[in-house]
C-alpha cells in the first residue's frame, strides 16, 4: 500500500493475547442438542447466526454462543470472530473483553479482517488488553493494506480527529486525506464523502468546491446516503417528492421494542440495558423515569458499555440521584468517547468549552465536536455550527457554520428515515430554529406529529407548543390541547403541566380547577418541577380544593428538590 506509515505494520504474534481459554461446562452441556455437525463447521456457524438473528428460529444467544464455539473449535475462523463478538457485547455470556480479545486475535491472525478491526478498537481503549495505540494503528494498517477499506477509513478518521495525540496519533490532515483517498479508491463511499468534506472545508487540501462536489457525487453513486443529500441532482428531485415523514418509511412499535430490550437486558445483554435506559430518559415507548434510566445505565456501565457509562455520567454531572461529581462525570464521558460513543465526546467537549474545571480549552473542545460529527453524530456537527457562528471560541466563519449545520441536518434526516423518533424531533427543532435559512414551520410540525404518532411524548408536547405559541404555523388551540393530552397520556410530565395550566386559567378551554389539580399531580409525580410548584400554590390558595398548608409545603419542598428556586424560598416560609 502506498501510504502506510513506516514502522506501523507490527504484525501480532500469537503471544499478543493469551491462548484460547478453556471452555467451561456452562456452554458445553447442551451442545449435543444443537442441530449442526462439528465436522462441518460452516453448519454450526450458520446455525449460530440463525439463533443470534432470529432467522427461522427463536432468538437464543446462549445457543448461538455454543454453535459458534463448535465452529471455532473446528478451525472455522468466522466462528471465532462471532464468538469474540458475543463476549464483546455480552450476548449469551457474561461480557468479557479479555476473552473477546482472545477469539478476535485468533480470527485476525487468520486474516479475518473484521476481527482485526474489532481487536484494534480494544487496544485503542485498553479493554481486555493493555492499552496500546501503536498496536491498534498497526491492526488498522493491516486491514487497510489488505484492501479492506474500513481499516483505511478508520485511520483517516484517527488522523483527522487527532484525538490520540498524547499516545502518538497527532492530528494530521495530510495523512487523513491519504487514507480517505485509499478508502475511496477501494470503493468506500464514506471515504469519498470525507474527501468531499476536506475539499469543502479546505483541510489538508486547498478549498475546492468542484472537487468537493465530485467526491460527494462519487460517494452517492457508491450508495452513501449522506452524500446523496448533498448533490444538486438529489436535492432537485426531493423538491418534487412527498416528504419521507409523510410516506411513513418506518414505523417502530416502541412499546414492544422496550419490552424486548428489557428481556434482553435481563439475559445479560449490556447494550440492551443501555438502550432501555435511553428509552426511559426520552420517554420512548415507556413513561419517562430518571430512576429506571439510572438503574439500567448503571447496570450497562458496570458491564463496560460505553452508552451506559455516558448515561451515568449525566447523573453525576447534574447531581441527580447521586451527589454531583464533575471529575467522575468527565472520566466516564472520556471513557465513552474513547469507545467511540459520540454523545460522550460531545458532553466532554462542552466541559472543555465552558471551562467547568478551569480555563476553557477551546482547541480540545473543537477536536471532540469534530470527532462526534465525523463519527456521524449530528449534534457534534450542530455544536461546530454554533462554534463558527459567533466570535467567541474562534473567528466567526459563516460559510463553515452553514456547512456544519447542513451536515447535522443531513445526519439527523438519515437517522429519522430509519424510524428514530429522537432524531426526527432533532430535525424538527432544526427546522424550527430561528435565524437560519432552513427554518420551515410546516416541516417542523409534520416531524413532531410523525414522532408523536409513534409514542414519543416529548414530540407531542413540542407539537402542542407550536400550535399554541409559534408564529411559523397557524395557531390552533384545539390541536394544542389534543397534543398536550397525548404527551401526558404517554407519561411526558411537561405535557401534563401544560394541559393543567390551560385548564387552570381557562385559556381558550373551559376553566376546570379539579382537572388542573389532577394534571398537576400527574406532572409532579413525573418530576416536573413546575407542576409541583403550581400544585403547591393551588393548595396554598385553595384553588379548586380546600386550603391545605401541609400539602402546600410538601409540594413546594418537592419542587425545590427538583431545582425550582422560587419553591425553595416558599418552602422556608412554612
Amino acid at each position: 500500500m502506498r501510504f502506510v506509515v513506516v514502522g506501523l505494520l507490527i504484525l501480532l504474534a500469537a503471544g499478543c493475547v493469551s491462548s484460547k481459554p478453556q471452555t467451561g461446562s456452562s456452554t458445553k452441556t447442551v451442545q449435543s442438542d444443537l442441530d449442526c455437525n462439528a465436522t462441518f463447521p460452516l453448519s454450526c456457524f450458520t446455525l449460530g447466526n440463525k439463533y443470534r438473528d432470529a432467522e427461522g428460529l427463536d432468538r437464543d444467544y446462549l445457543k448461538a454462543v455454543q454453535a459458534y464455539e463448535l465452529s471455532c473449535d473446528a478451525g472455522f475462523k468466522p466462528g471465532c470472530h462471532n464468538l469474540g463478538d458475543m463476549y464483546y457485547s455480552g450476548s449469551g455470556v457474561k461480557q468479557n473483553y479479555a476473552t473477546a480479545a482472545i477469539y478476535l486475535n485468533e480470527a485476525c491472525l487468520s486474516e479475518y479482517k473484521w476481527s482485526c478491526l474489532r481487536l484494534a478498537s480494544l487496544y485503542d481503549r485498553g479493554y481486555g488488553v493493555e492499552k496500546d495505540v501503536d498496536k491498534a494503528t498497526a491492526l488498522y494498517n493491516r486491514a487497510c493494506d489488505k484492501s479492506f477499506s474500513e481499516g483505511c477509513l478508520t485511520l483517516g478518521n484517527r488522523y483527522y480527529n487527532g484525538y490520540y495525540s498524547q499516545q502518538g496519533v497527532e492530528q494530521d490532515y495530510d495523512k487523513a486525506y491519504l487514507y480517505y483517498k485509499i478508502a475511496c479508491e477501494q470503493g468506500n463511499g464514506e471515504g469519498c464523502h470525507n474527501l468531499g468534506i476536506l475539499y469543502s472545508l479546505g483541510k489538508g487540501v486547498d478549498r475546492d468546491k468542484d472537487k468537493s462536489s465530485d467526491y460527494f457525487n462519487l460517494a452517492c453513486k457508491s450508495g452513501y446516503a449522506p452524500s446523496c443529500r448533498k448533490t444538486k441532482e438529489v436535492q432537485y428531485k426531493k423538491q418534487n417528492e412527498i416528504p419521507f415523514y409523510l410516506k411513513q418509511y418506518v414505523k417502530i412499535n416502541y412499546q414492544e421494542k422496550a419490552k424486548e430490550l428489557e428481556s434482553l437486558c435481563q439475559d445479560g445483554n449490556a447494550q440492551s440495558c443501555a438502550d432501555l435506559g435511553a428509552f426511559y430518559i426520552y420517554g420512548t415507548g415507556v413513561a419517562p423515569s430518571r430512576e429506571k434510566a439510572f438503574h439500567y445505565f448503571d447496570q450497562a456501565c458496570f458491564a463496560g458499555n460505553a452508552r451506559g457509562c455516558s448515561g451515568v455520567a449525566e447523573y453525576y454531572n447534574k447531581g441527580i440521584l447521586v451527589p454531583r461529581n464533575v471529575d467522575k462525570a468527565v472520566s466516564l464521558f472520556n471513557d465513552a468517547c474513547d469507545a467511540n460513543f459520540y454523545p460522550g465526546c460531545l458532553n466532554l467537549g462542552e466541559f472543555y468549552e465552558t471551562g467547568v474545571r478551569g480555563a476553557p480549552e477551546n482547541k480540545q473542545a473543537i477536536a471532540l465536536y469534530e470527532k462526534a460529527c465525523e463519527g456521524g453524530f449530528s449534534n457534534g456537527c450542530i455544536s461546530l455550527s454554533f462554534v463558527y457562528q459567533k466570535d467567541q471560541i474562534v473567528t466567526k466563519q459563516p460559510a463553515l457554520s452553514r456547512e456544519y449545520w447542513d451536515r447535522g441536518m443531513s445526519l439527523s434526516e438519515a437517522s429519522c428515515e430509519k424510524g428514530d423518533v429522537v432524531f426526527c424531533s432533532q430535525l424538527a427543532r432544526m427546522y424550527r430554529y430561528p435565524h437560519r435559512k432552513t427554518r420551515n414551520g410546516e416541516k417542523a410540525i409534520d416531524l413532531f406529529q410523525f414522532s408523536c404518532e409513534r409514542s414519543y411524548g416529548y414530540a407531542c408536547n413540542e407539537a402542542a407548543d407550536m400550535y399554541r405559541l409559534t408564529d411559523t404555523i397557524k395557531r390552533d388551540m384545539g390541536k394544542a390541547t389534543h397534543y398536550y393530552n397525548q404527551a401526558c397520556k404517554l407519561g411526558y410530565a411537561k405535557g401534563c403541566h401544560n394541559l393543567g395550566y390551560l385548564k387552570r386559567v381557562g385559556l381558550r378551554v373551559d376553566q376546570n380547577y379539579p382537572e388542573a389539580l389532577m394534571l398537576y399531580e400527574k406532572g409532579c409525580s413525573g418530576e416536573n418541577k413546575a407542576s409541583c410548584y403550581d400544585l403547591a400554590r393551588m393548595y396554598e390558595e385553595g384553588e379548586g380544593t380546600e386550603k391545605n398548608m401541609i400539602k402546600a409545603k410538601e409540594f413546594y419542598t418537592k419542587a425545590c428538590d427538583l431545582g425550582h428556586v422560587y419553591a425553595c424560598n416558599k418552602s422556608k416560609e412554612f
